[in-house]
């Protein structure tokens, strides 16, 4: 069966072809090695996968082929790594996998596979096909997350205190989300796992009055729009990027985006939108405490705002998919999932196109500059 799925992918010529024969090989569980790295591949692999195949239809003609190989070399490389149950390979292609009893709100909170869960289904429901090997790997994940209910942030284990929507945070919610995220009060312990962070964070009580706060938006209206506040958020966290120094752009504030928005993609799908931007802002939060370094302001973000929204997502078109063709050339995980994140915000967002094009901008640049090929 390993043979035939090898084969699969050697032989595909489309890149629908391509995407099922990748993620046939990267649904299958390995073991992951004694370094960090190889767990952090293994976890991200099903992701950067479904990221690529979004993108490729994008990527410029000169970069197409490379960025069909880093596929392969994607799924080539996790293919060495040692089954973790030998039954399980070829598994995706014996079973037609649905996905089953996925609780999206319980998904938000949870602090299991570096809150990347959730990721992989922003990704597998933005791609828009159903494909059954990372199906598996959604389900997989489901099993442990429903398994070990208890892993997840504190504040989802209590009951919060219900509170009047914020006068500051239904007028000005940008304002509310960069004096109350950006420029919340500094939390030793630098860089760490994702998990370790967020409960370092949680345990000193500067999320508890946000979160607390951020439910009176559901309080207030039972049609409230997150769209605002989830597109504050955004801005907040893709500004990180952009005026931190690079000392923690390539895992650090990468992640304080491409967790948040996927809670931003799977709100439309849930009803349980208040405790997604939540977890979002957790997130957020918990990577401002521990890495920021500079103050955000409302004036640095209105430097990116462009009023036409109808024009400035096509003005700028050309030079985001610049940027994913090259991203999408390049071998990692981070970069090509974070690019996909700012192409997606963009859409969502798209008055603050120049702000999403900075950050992809400034992550691809740091890549190259340390890439053999540049």
């Amino acid at each position: 069966m390993s043979d035939v799925l090898l084969d699969a992918l050697d032989d595909a010529s489309t890149d629908k072809e391509l995407f099922d024969a990748a993620s046939a090989i990267v649904a299958v569980p390995k073991v992951p090695g004694k370094e960090f790295s190889d767990a952090s591949f293994i976890l991200h692999a099903p992701l950067e996968i479904c990221a690529r195949y979004f993108l490729l239809p994008l990527v410029e003609d000169e970069y197409v082929q490379q960025a069909r190989k880093q596929i392969r070399l994607t799924a080539k490389k996790y293919f060495e790594y040692k089954d973790s149950h030998p039954e399980s390979v070829g598994h995706s292609e014996r079973s037609e996998e649905s996905l089953t009893n996925i609780d999206i709100s319980q998904w938000s909170t949870s602090l299991l596979f570096a809150s990347h869960a959730p990721i992989l289904l922003a990704l597998q429901n933005i791609v828009g096909e159903t494909n059954t090997s990372i199906h598996s790997v959604l389900n997989r994940m489901n099993h442990e997350i429903i398994r070990n209910h208890d892993a997840q942030m504190a504040w989802a284990k209590s009951t919060l205190v219900q509170q009047d929507i914020s006068a500051d945070l239904l007028e000005h919610p940008q304002h509310w989300f960069v004096e109350n995220i950006g420029n919340i009060n500094r939390v030793d312990g630098g860089d760490g796992p994702i998990r370790t962070s967020v409960e370092r964070v949680e345990a000193t009580g500067v999320v508890d009055s946000l979160i607390e706060v951020l439910a009176s938006i559901a309080n207030f209206s039972d049609r409230a729009s997150f769209d605002i506040p989830f597109q504050s958020l955004m801005r907040v966290c893709t500004l990180s990027m952009v005026v931190e120094s690079e000392e923690y752009a390539k895992y650090g504030w990468t992640h304080c985006l491409t967790i948040p928005h996927a809670m931003w993609v799977l709100s439309s799908q849930s009803q349980t939108s208040a405790r997604l931007l939540q977890a979002a802002t957790t997130h957020a939060a918990t990577f401002r405490a521990l890495l920021g370094e500079q103050k955000l302001s409302v004036e640095t973000l209105e430097e990116y705002f462009e009023p036409d929204e109808n024009a400035v997502f096509a003005e700028h078109y050309v030079r985001i998919t610049d940027i994913i063709s090259q991203a999408c050339s390049l071998e990692d995980a981070h970069l090509v999932k974070y690019v996909y994140s700012c192409f997606d915000c963009m859409k969502r967002d798209p008055q603050y196109s120049k702000l999403y094009i900075a950050a992809a901008g400034k992550l691809l640049a740091l890549w190259q500059s340390e890439s053999p090929s540049f």
